[in-house]
């Protein structure tokens, strides 16, 4: 006896392979949309988690810097700095202070200083040292014209990149944000920035925004 006599006849074994095969249709049905919803939980998951960590890590840097900012004020004349106004998409306003030839950092990585005041504009310098990302905003008050000198900086609405050289010009009330790579730039507002007597710094409003 050998192993073909064991067989059954062609015509059973094409019918055995045609219930296989219907057999193997009904568990791809069942197991295909059984891992899509397993990996469709998983990610929910893992991005919840995700958020929450950057959340929380965002919460943090935040505070650390608003306390920063505090203490770089507490023991200065309102009438000796001054504040960049910032209004976010969500209503949230945020007067940041500006203190001459003092580099103040209120966004991770980035600082700015102000290196000249006049009746017509305050010029501001500022370093983004490797990545940075400046959330959308706008300054209801002043115009803004954004000169690179090093680096890039692109912006998040249009995907446009401004390198050395490229000067970006911003109208008051005009929404923009950025994300930046080791950049060097100056910043001119028209008209001047207000001193902080007239509008005074509110950094605990750092809790509200960058959400």
């Amino acid at each position: 006896m050998t192993i073909f006599s064991v067989l059954p006849p062609i015509e059973n074994v094409e019918q055995i392979l045609k219930h296989i095969g219907v057999i193997l249709g009904y568990v791809a049905a069942i197991v295909v949309p059984t891992i899509g919803a397993c990996s469709w939980i998983f990610k929910k998951i893992t991005d919840q988690q995700t958020d929450k960590l950057i959340e929380a890590n965002t919460n943090s840097v935040q505070k650390l810097i608003a306390k920063q900012l505090t203490k770089a004020t507490q023991d200065l004349n309102p009438e000796d700095y001054y504040t960049l106004d910032l209004k976010f998409p969500d209503g949230n306003f945020l007067h940041v202070p500006m203190i001459p030839n003092v580099a103040l950092c209120f966004l991770e990585n980035v600082s700015m200083t102000v290196i000249s005041h006049t009746k017509n504009s305050t010029k501001l310098s500022l370093v983004c040292n490797g990545f940075g990302n400046f959330p959308e905003h706008c300054h209801e008050s002043t115009s803004e014209e954004v000169r690179i000198e090093e680096g890039y900086m692109t912006c998040l609405k249009t995907g446009k990149r401004y390198i050395a050289g490229d000067v970006w010009i911003l109208e008051p009330g005009e929404f923009h944000g950025a994300m930046m790579h080791d950049c060097v730039a100056i910043i001119t507002h028209r008209p001047p920035l207000m001193k902080a007597s007239q509008r005074p710094v509110n950094v605990l409003a750092m809790n509200n925004i960058f959400k």
